[in-house]
């Protein structure tokens, strides 16, 4: 009987014990703990929350989970900003594209290279989001989630040298007048090189 006893009296302290050694051992586990320590409530795409009050958070957790596709998928979509200065995304300077409308924040040039997507930052976040797909492609060819990212990101912001013709057309009157046809393509050059094309049709052909 006074085996039982003792036996009963241990087994709540066993479980806690094995509880917190589960919380301790298993990453995801120990890091949803520590979060909630700080109180964050954020939670995005996967089992892990984004606080905003921790600059480069995805790029942190990359480096944490480097095999995990969800958070390297995340990191890749984040905007790379200093450790020092928080809300910098709200103040970054703009670059207009070469047909003047469509804008890009710039990055800034002293940033601190990143770990999990190494290589040259691009200027512009646009254009190192595309960066770092590519690097994520080339070890997840078939990720469809990464294919279509790449693909609207890419698109997002180019601009074609195509127009309206007669409805675009603020001449189109006068134009009719003098038997002009309206004009079919903006005197812009379009944003994109051809290379950028033909990246972006043969990652479409993987369907």
């Amino acid at each position: 009987m006074k085996n039982n006893a003792a036996a009963k009296r241990f087994l709540p302290v066993a479980f806690v014990v094995v509880l917190w050694l589960l919380i301790l051992i298993v990453p995801t586990l120990n890091w949803l703990f520590r979060v909630q320590l700080r109180g964050s409530t954020l939670m995005q795409f996967s089992v892990l929350p984004a606080p905003d009050d921790i600059p480069n958070f995805w790029e942190k957790s990359a480096r944490r989970f480097p095999d995990n596709t969800n958070v390297l998928w995340q990191a890749a979509n984040e905007y790379p900003v200093s450790e020092e200065v928080k809300n910098e995304s709200e103040n970054a300077p703009i670059a207009s594209s070469p047909a003047g409308n469509m804008a890009t924040p710039l990055l800034d040039s002293s940033l601190t290279p990143s770990q999990v997507f190494p290589g040259q930052l691009k200027g512009d976040r646009n254009s190192e989001k595309l960066r770092r797909l590519d690097l994520l492609l080339a070890r997840f060819p078939n990720n469809a989630d990464m294919v279509a990212t790449r693909l609207r990101i890419a698109f997002g912001w180019t601009l074609g040298g195509r127009i309206g013709g007669e409805l675009s057309d603020g001449d189109l009157a006068k134009n009719q007048a003098a038997k002009k046809p309206s004009p079919e393509r903006s005197a812009e050059k379009p944003n994109y090189s051809s290379e950028d094309l033909q990246r972006a049709i043969s990652l479409a052909q993987r369907g």
